[in-house]
């Protein structure tokens, strides 16, 4: 993964959520690790060997759905979602 965008998933992974307001309010379950910076940081420490990847984390990081829809309130306009995705067939 190139450095801009580890930059980006580390950025995000500290950010206050001000994205939040677009997690959709239905139709998917509101879980605190499907939040933009919690997803954010899972990939932040599998880029720096603080967590281990494996099935699990595989899992989350391809239910990006509801992450989606926070990208478009980015005030940055990081595409975090593509970013993580990358990463979790990066690691494949």
């Amino acid at each position: 993964m190139d450095k801009t965008k580890a930059d980006e998933i580390r950025f995000c992974a500290f950010c206050p959520n001000l994205c939040r307001t677009n997690y959709p309010t239905s139709g998917i379950p509101q879980r605190e690790y499907m939040a933009p910076s919690a997803l954010s940081y899972i990939g932040y420490a599998v880029l720096n060997d603080l967590l281990k990847y494996d099935d699990e984390i595989l899992d989350v990081l391809n239910k990006l759905e509801a992450f989606d829809e926070c990208k478009k309130a980015c005030l940055y306009g990081y595409d975090i979602p593509s970013h993580l995705r990358a990463l979790a067939s990066d690691l494949k």
